[in-house]
């Protein structure tokens, strides 16, 4: 029997994890994922950095967390979920943003030009902790590959 018309859209796959990858997906910004990135944090190299996150906009609401980057992770919690207070530096984006990000079709030298982050705190110390900020992206490029987006 001939359709007439357009297919119906179907409902997008579920997301499954990149190959190589282990275990699930799990969505961007849950507290899940949250917690999966702080069990990637670098904590060796020079120099320590409290690096704190807001994404506004996220489809549950506001997400908040702060990141403890190099010595000031001691092994130990290397992130705060919920809560930027104390962090050095407080990184303030849209979810589209968090998003591109987390994605890597946007760079963070990008969205900062294009005024797309407000940088809150310290913002010298982003500079002084590079080698941090380059293994936290390292650590990013990890995770997309268990992430639902």
């Amino acid at each position: 029997m001939d359709k007439s018309g357009p297919e119906p859209e179907s409902a997008p796959a579920p997301a499954t994890p990149a190959p190589g990858s282990t275990g699930s997906a799990v969505h961007f910004l849950s507290s899940e994922w949250i917690e999966l990135l702080g069990e990637l944090v670098p904590t060796a190299g020079g120099g320590a950095l409290r690096l704190g996150q807001i994404v506004e906009g996220a489809p549950g609401g506001d997400v908040a967390y702060t990141i403890i980057l190099g010595e000031g992770a001691n092994g130990t919690r290397r992130i705060v979920p919920d809560s930027v207070a104390g962090a050095d530096v407080v990184l303030v984006e849209s979810y589209d943003t968090a998003r591109g990000l987390a994605k890597g079709t946007l760079t963070t030298a990008d969205a900062l030009r294009a005024s797309l982050i407000k940088v809150r705190g310290a913002a010298k110390l982003l500079a002084v902790n590079e080698e941090l900020l380059i293994a936290l992206g390292d650590a990013l490029a990890e995770l997309r590959s268990r992430t639902a987006f």
